[in-house]
């Protein structure tokens, strides 16, 4: 019990950082029925077993043995019981791992059960390891632990988790780095045999305290300012580390594709929706003649919660067949060119208008997916490029003037049933409003003009968002309950709306060109271009076509209109691209449809806010605790309480009473002369008092006062003062 009394504060340590890091595993992987009760006990089993051989085994022939025991049981278990420890691999971690990625590709829950036979291994084995290298000076291993989890989990994008995580990840880390420098330099005075009596609390509380305030203010320090190398590292990082020029098609491009978390946005493909930090850094220069929406990924299935693609399939060329196919099938249409500069070299994608001809670039090769029209570079895009295109006002114009619906729902959902797809959390309330919005409808394109109108004239567009209760539909939530949000909740919406409504539609990432070219005539994309917005199938009668609509602005253009300036926002109106400018000649008829409540959009409190708050109420509670005791110490029958407090505040000074000290002989060692005066008073009262049996009746109060004056006087750091007098 020894060792376990000296190492108590280690392994306190020890099990807040695995808590740390298994929490932090909890919520990037939504794990349901988690079991805190679980990870304590298996901390304790790891303690345990290090404590057996370490304290009662300490003689090396005896953890030798120990040693030999446990690989005999091992082996014996591995003989007698082989089907069951083969079961116990395979379906306890080998299956549960599988059905955990299946969880997470498809934007499911996964259950604390599922992690149970992996955790049962790793935790008392990391526990051993981490008391072994404690032993050794080492306790900071904990914080590399909790960093290389983090890292992990960054870099399977759980963005928002990790950095939720990160005040506690810091408080733990400064208290776990200096608890650590602290035992290393009181193990360096026992081998010098220096005698030492500082208490263990002395030195946690203000190291506690400290670690809070500096993660405090770490929190409100700006995070999305780059730093000065940070894009030339960056780019030196890609060109070293992206994929080769070997393979084939998508397997070239496959893990570079563009992705709205490539501009500071959550990554749609694991999970829709919350808190978000952008930054204005260049991602494009385009010459071009008017602002275009440029696509750079196309995703159509939806499963409540996430957005992704099975069209995947790329093909070395340079000309897109489909959009040829409407020039041989149409004859005249509008083309036009752009000239697209990457800047932030990151990705292989080629950001293409709608319609793609072809695409002109010097060197390298060029992967196109018809199905989508999009396309990519074999390697990390760095060189310019030009996109030929037919211009998509063509066929928007041609749709708006339908006035027939020869084309019916059925065929539709024959040759693009894919784009129809709904998941089963589709709500019903979602379905009845979707009605309710496209009823009277004389044709598709009515329906989804009807739709659009409704989201735009309803839900306010805002960066200010909260998270997405797990197991919620995101489309419902963001309907019937959060009513504001940014372009993924408006586009996800609008897509899977269009669908309820029978037509085929698909969900669009990219850059929306901002309204106006800089001085030296290019457009300037940055990560505030980024958007998502819907392409509808829609049709003129004869023919159906992909068409780009939208429902939200951009970050850029919120931006400008904020400024006030409504001369500008209406020259900035007319140099927008036309899809969700243009109107039909008819108005459709009105649709009285109930709207949601609007709701006025609420600031999450800061969390190092709940902090200072807690520490406050902690300064308040022990200053009532305080008054309780020395209330009770005054209003005493005997002297002798007053002595016990007057010997620990004496501490403050530096004075320890040890065993074998008589209380004469350790008043007499204080070298501060108000406060041996004090005390030695105070021992001959107790002497009285305990030996001759003399009841004593003083002013205590006034005692108080005067020992507290004296030490109060003698302390050399006032700060240190006050904290050991009220918190220690």
């Amino acid at each position: 019990m020894k060792w376990l009394n000296k190492n108590k504060i280690n392994i306190m340590l020890i099990y807040l950082n695995i808590l740390f890091s298994i929490g932090v595993m909890k919520k990037a992987y939504r794990m349901e029925n988690y079991s805190y009760l679980t990870i304590i006990l298996l901390i304790s089993i790891g303690v345990l077993v290090y404590w057996i051989c370490h304290s009662i085994l300490y003689r090396s022939e005896q953890k030798v043995v120990f040693f030999l025991i446990i690989v005999a049981i091992l082996l014996g278990a591995l003989i007698l019981f082989r089907e069951s420890l083969s079961t116990f691999i395979y379906n306890g971690i080998v299956k549960n791992i599988e059905y955990i990625n299946t969880s997470l590709y498809k934007g499911k829950n996964t259950s604390f059960y599922q992690f149970k036979s992996i955790f049962i291994i790793t935790i008392p084995f990391i526990t051993i390891v981490v008391l072994w290298l404690c032993q050794r000076g080492f306790l900071d291993s904990l914080i590399i632990l909790n960093f290389s989890i983090l890292m992990f989990l960054w870099m399977l994008d759980y963005v928002n988790e990790v950095k939720g995580s990160l005040f506690k990840f810091s408080v733990l880390s400064i208290i776990t780095y200096s608890i650590n420098n602290h035992n290393v330099f009181m193990n360096r005075m026992n081998t010098l045999r220096i005698k030492q009596n500082i208490k263990p609390i002395s030195v946690i509380i203000p190291i506690s305290i400290l670690a809070v305030i500096l993660s405090s203010l770490i929190s409100y320090m700006p995070q999305s300012i780059e730093g000065k190398y940070t894009k030339t590292i960056i780019d030196k990082f890609n060109n070293s580390f992206s994929p080769s020029a070997s393979g084939e098609g998508s397997l070239k491009v496959k893990s570079n594709l563009y992705s709205l978390s490539q501009s500071g946005y959550s990554n749609t493909e694991r999970k829709l929706g919350g808190s978000l930090t952008l930054n204005n850094a260049l991602v494009l220069k385009v010459d071009s003649s008017k602002p275009y929406y440029l696509k750079g990924s196309v995703k159509e299935i939806y499963n409540g919660s996430s957005w992704k693609t099975n069209k995947k399939d790329f093909s070395q060329k340079k000309e897109f067949e489909y959009a040829k196919a409407q020039v041989v099938t149409e004859g005249m249409i509008p083309q036009n060119s752009i000239i697209v500069y990457p800047e932030n070299k990151n990705n292989s994608t080629i950001f293409v208008p709608s319609y793609p001809l072809n695409i002109d670039i010097d060197k390298g090769e060029v992967y196109i997916n018809e199905e989508s029209s999009t396309a990519a570079f074999s390697g990390v895009m760095n060189s310019n490029y030009v996109i030929s295109f037919l211009e998509e006002d063509y066929f928007y114009n041609k749709v708006i003037y339908n006035k027939k619906n020869i084309m019916s729902v059925r065929e539709n959902a024959e040759s693009k049933k894919e784009y129809l797809q709904l998941p089963e959390s589709i709500s019903l309330r979602t379905i009845e409003l979707v009605e309710k919005i496209v009823a009277g409808s004389k044709n598709n394109y009515e329906k989804a003009e009807k739709i659009r109108k409704y989201i735009s004239d309803n839900y306010s567009y805002t960066l200010q968002v909260s998270e997405v209760p797990s197991g919620k539909d995101f489309v419902d939530y963001y309907l019937f309950e959060e009513k504001k949000g940014y372009c993924v909740y408006s586009a996800s919406a609008f897509t899977i709306m269009l669908r309820i409504a029978g037509i085929p539609a698909r969900y669009v990432e990219g850059f929306k060109m901002p309204p106006e070219k800089s001085s030296q005539g290019l457009y300037k994309v940055t990560n505030e271009d980024a958007h998502a917005w819907t392409e509808a199938y829609l049709d003129d009668g004869y023919n159906s076509y992909w068409v780009t609509m939208d429902t939200s602005t951009t970050p850029t253009e919120q931006r400008l209109r904020n400024q006030g300036d409504n001369a500008g926002n209406d020259q900035q109106e007319e140099n927008l691209p036309l899809p969700q400018q243009n109107k039909p000649e008819e108005k459709p008829e009105d649709t009285t449809v109930e709207q949601p409540k609007s709701s006025i959009p609420i600031n999450k409190v800061p969390k190092s806010l709940y902090f200072v708050l807690g520490i406050v109420s902690i300064i308040i509670l022990k200053a009532i605790l305080n008054k309780a005791k020395y209330t009770k110490i005054v209003n005493n029958n005997s002297i002798i309480p007053l002595y016990k407090y007057s010997l620990r505040r004496m501490e403050s000074l530096g004075y320890n009473k040890s065993l074998s000290q008589t209380d004469k002989e350790f008043v007499k060692n204080i070298h501060h002369e108000e406060s041996k005066k004090q005390m030695i008073k105070l021992v001959d009262l107790v002497y009285e008092e305990y030996y001759g049996g003399i009841e004593t009746n003083i002013n205590k109060k006034a005692i108080l006062e005067k020992i507290e004056k004296s030490i109060k006087k003698e302390s050399k750091n006032r700060v240190i003062y006050f904290a050991k007098r009220y918190f220690l």
